[in-house]
């Protein structure tokens, strides 16, 4: 009962412009969802999510003694965390920005980008030469699929690989 009526307050919340906004984004619209839920629909353990939450990656709110998160933050993380499993054959094989672009569809300025960030690993660098990790390379292109892609979006907000 304390579910439902949380959620309908939330539903109803909302719509109010801006009011579980961090700030960051004005108007954003933001979808939460109660932790055992977000936990079965991205079939990830609640340890793992509860480590993104104390990791400041997932936002956390309580309404009416339900604990809900951000769907997008969790379906982000948990994109992420799958990626960085696959493509462990490519891990370590080089390949030149404008071959990866080629390859795997993203604009060479933006895995440059990505890669001056840190988010893909560098292999070699020289003038007019950039090798990248082809497996980070692969990841991000899966990553930003999955998470929807567009030009100015920032969906690739950290590195793509283990990191420890």
């Amino acid at each position: 009962m304390a579910y439902a009526r949380a959620l309908a307050d939330l539903k109803g919340m909302c719509r109010v412009r801006g009011l579980f906004s961090d700030g960051k984004r004005q108007g954003e619209d933001v979808h939460y969802l109660p932790l055992a839920e977000a936990v079965s629909r991205y079939q990830i353990a609640p340890e793992k999510l509860s480590q993104w939450v104390e990791a400041g990656k997932v936002r956390v709110k309580k309404l009416r003694g339900v604990t809900l998160v951000v769907e997008k933050e969790v379906k982000r993380e948990a994109v992420m965390s799958q990626a960085r499993e696959n493509y462990l054959d490519l891990e370590g094989r080089p390949i030149r920005v404008m071959d990866a672009a080629r390859k795997y569809g993203i604009l060479h300025r933006t895995l440059s980008c990505w890669a001056s960030r840190g988010y893909i690993r560098i292999l070699e660098k020289g003038p007019n030469r950039l090798v990248l990790n082809e497996a980070d390379v692969a990841r991000a292109r899966d990553i930003a699929r999955q998470l929807g892609m567009r030009k100015g979006q920032g969906v690739i907000t950290g590195p793509v690989y283990a990191t420890g």
